[in-house]
């Protein structure tokens, strides 16, 4: 993983940024400016974050796993796969509910009857569900933008 665009951050503030984004809790975000961000060598995580290194370690790998599902996420929501294999694997990594998935997925091929007919669930619900699955797929992509312009790590 490159380090290209390191700069000297305040580890609290990059932990918060990282977690304002809303796909990586606080610890899992902690983990991933321990292992991938952090400038100085000489702080452990204790110091840093008042947490040992061991559980960051497993909260790297949850942060791992939702990193990568983000990635997914990106790369099937911008692909021309077919409809049931895009919902499907929009949905199994967890960041999009199947709810969100089939309504982000539809919405863009069928008009608001169809898509009534299509999803069974009122339009309300539809447009809910779509408007959350855009909004966690936006999170994915500022996920991808904060690791490429701190950690040099691109994702998508």
């Amino acid at each position: 993983m490159g380090r290209l665009n390191r700069r000297n951050h305040d580890p609290d503030d990059l932990v918060d940024e990282l977690t304002d984004v809303g796909i990586l809790s606080k610890h899992q975000s902690q983990a991933v400016v321990y292992f991938e961000i952090k400038d100085d060598p000489e702080k452990d995580a204790r110091s840093l974050f008042d947490i040992s290194e061991k559980e960051l370690e497993d909260e790297r790998e949850r942060a791992n796993d939702m990193i990568e599902a983000a990635e997914t996420t990106i790369n099937v929501s911008k692909s021309d796969m077919g409809i049931e294999e895009r919902i499907e694997k929009l949905h199994e990594d967890g960041v999009l509910l199947e709810t969100e998935a089939k309504a982000y997925v539809h919405s863009e091929r069928a008009d608001e009857s169809t898509l009534v007919d299509m999803v069974k669930r009122p339009p309300s619900d539809i447009k809910s569900d779509k408007e959350t699955a855009k909004e966690r797929i936006k999170q994915c992509y500022d996920l991808a933008y904060f690791l490429d312009e701190h950690a040099g790590i691109e994702i998508y």
